[in-house]
């Protein structure tokens, strides 16, 4: 079934009611407040991508890598979930290597050969105005498709937009109930007890949505028979690791 439509204006009124600020039966809004109540939601929508806290859509987006390069830019990212590369020839054959996430500290912050081509085994993400940056190491050593899943920055809206087209109808309520939050405070009027349990509620849904708890196990130990990455493997096996245990 067809969702109705649902436009930024009527969310603008739903929060300016909510909030107890006009009666809708009443009154109606002037040309003011609906400056002000957009201007005000495209904040709220703008504040959530801080962290992606807020933010309970995933996107995937594709890129290749270019030969020896190190950092590549990515617009309107704020976190990412999983990278990988693919590696083959032919859609039949390609295999789908992960690539890890390391902090800060570990990824420029330990000795390590510089310019080294190979498979990218490690990244970091850095945020940066109007997006994040990636570096990865080793540095490709050819132009690897990347396939990554992560959170991007919401974009601002239009006030005819019909917003139920690009977002769910819950997360919609969210941003209504967000949005009559920051009217009460920039009208110094106090946050409705009913609106402000109702938006702990959703706050706790998304956050539900978002982070799924993570019940697998791994468990690391210094006695087991396993390969590890040196210098020599840098230079010589460019990435590649052999299958199973060394013996």
């Amino acid at each position: 079934m067809a969702q109705q439509p649902y436009t930024v204006l009527q969310l603008i009124k739903d929060a300016y009611f909510g909030a107890g600020i006009v009666a809708p039966d009443y009154q109606d809004l002037t040309p003011d407040q609906i400056s002000q109540g957009f201007s005000s939601l495209n904040s709220v929508i703008a504040q959530p991508s801080i962290e992606g806290a807020d933010i309970p859509y995933y996107k995937t987006y594709d890129f290749v890598a270019t030969i020896g390069e190190q950092e590549y830019f990515i617009e309107d990212l704020i976190s990412i979930g999983t990278l990988s590369f693919f590696l083959g020839e032919g859609v039949s054959n390609l295999v789908r290597y992960p690539v890890a996430s390391v902090s800060r500290d570990s990824y420029f912050g330990t000795a390590r050969p510089q310019n080294t081509q190979g498979l990218p085994l490690y990244y970091f993400l850095e945020r940066e105005l109007g997006g994040a940056r990636l570096y990865m190491f080793l540095t490709p050593q050819q132009a690897y498709p990347f396939q990554l899943h992560g959170l991007f920055r919401l974009q601002a809206v239009e006030l005819t937009q019909n917003l139920a087209l690009t977002l769910d109808r819950f997360f919609i309520d969210y941003l209504m109930l967000r949005l009559s939050q920051r009217l009460c405070a920039i009208f110094n009027i106090k946050f409705p007890l009913e609106m402000r349990n109702l938006l702990k509620d959703y706050q706790i849904g998304i956050k539900s949505r978002l982070q799924a708890p993570d019940l697998s196990m791994r468990i690391n130990s210094a006695f087991r028979n396993q390969p590890t990455i040196n210098y020599a493997q840098m230079e010589i096996g460019k990435g590649y690791m052999p299958i199973g245990n060394w013996r």
